[in-house]
């Protein structure tokens, strides 16, 4: 598995840490268009040569160089309508869905990369960045301007939400309680309040590839159950699904297998939280 934090120590030799995995970062004054060519670190002084075959295919992030917390647009008002993002990443190669506005300056980019050693003056990467899965930060931040924009909220004098966006209270109650065509698995109890869970089961991975898992109780699936891999969330009838008192982890939807020894040298932890 990839991991996302500041930095990943690989094999430990006698008496040296070797192949540190860290966020590495490039500036860019401009990008004229939607494809980017990764090219150097600018994060620290490398004690090596760069070397492209380095990089970390499918974690590249692009954020504005002067505010590293927030993320470029098209236009000058930040909606996630116009924010900007990496729609795909291979290598050096990054591709990018729109250009970014010229009115956010300069631009960086993260992506992870294996070093040799790392560099003098390294910096840590935000940690939004490096406590985040790599898939769930370009949807992280909502601004302000996008939460108006998206999500009016239209209320009585008493306070009650009536309206959200276009959708009335009633139209919203009837979709969260429609059992037979809810298509993200929300019940009403849900809605509002954080979702507390019955039971927790932890596994360490006993064989590499490990797809079942036996819960110590049956989960109630009226209530959507929740599996962590490492501490990253896997989504239900996607990447993992719940039968019986039996879980099934699906490698090829998640995009990686269990391992009985990861990068730490230690198995992957799977953490289940469900209703009974």
């Amino acid at each position: 598995m990839v991991f996302t934090s500041g930095f990943r120590l690989g094999t430990i030799g006698t008496g040296f840490l070797k192949n540190p995995l860290g966020w590495a970062w490039q500036d860019y004054s401009s990008i004229p268009g939607t494809g980017v060519t990764i090219t150097r670190n600018d994060n620290g002084t490398m004690l090596e040569d760069f070397d492209p075959a380095k990089i970390i295919s499918d974690t590249a992030v692009i954020v504005t160089k002067d505010n590293p917390d927030a993320f470029a647009y098209t236009g000058t008002i930040p909606l996630i309508s116009t924010k900007v993002s990496v729609t795909s990443h291979t290598g050096d190669s990054v591709t990018l869905n729109a250009v970014p506005h010229t009115s956010y300056a300069d631009f960086r980019i993260y992506y992870l990369y294996r070093f040799e050693v790392l560099p003098t003056d390294y910096t840590i990467a935000p940690s939004f960045i490096r406590n985040t899965n790599i898939v769930e930060i370009d949807n992280l931040f909502i601004s302000e301007e996008e939460f108006a924009a998206f999500f009016p909220l239209d209320h009585t004098d008493s306070g009650q939400i009536t309206n959200v966006g276009t959708y009335t209270h009633t139209q919203i109650d009837s979709h969260i309680n429609d059992t037979t065509s809810n298509p993200h698995n929300v019940t009403a109890e849900q809605v509002g309040s954080p979702a507390a869970f019955d039971e927790e089961d932890e596994f360490d991975t006993t064989v590499d590839n490990q797809t079942t898992f036996i819960l110590s109780d049956t989960p109630d699936l009226t209530s959507v159950p929740q599996m962590l891999v490492n501490g990253v969330g896997q989504t239900y009838n996607e990447h993992f699904t719940v039968s019986g008192s039996t879980l099934t982890f699906i490698p090829t939807a998640a995009g990686f297998q269990l391992e009985t020894s990861n990068e730490f040298g230690q198995p992957d932890k799977v953490i289940v939280r469900y209703m009974i």
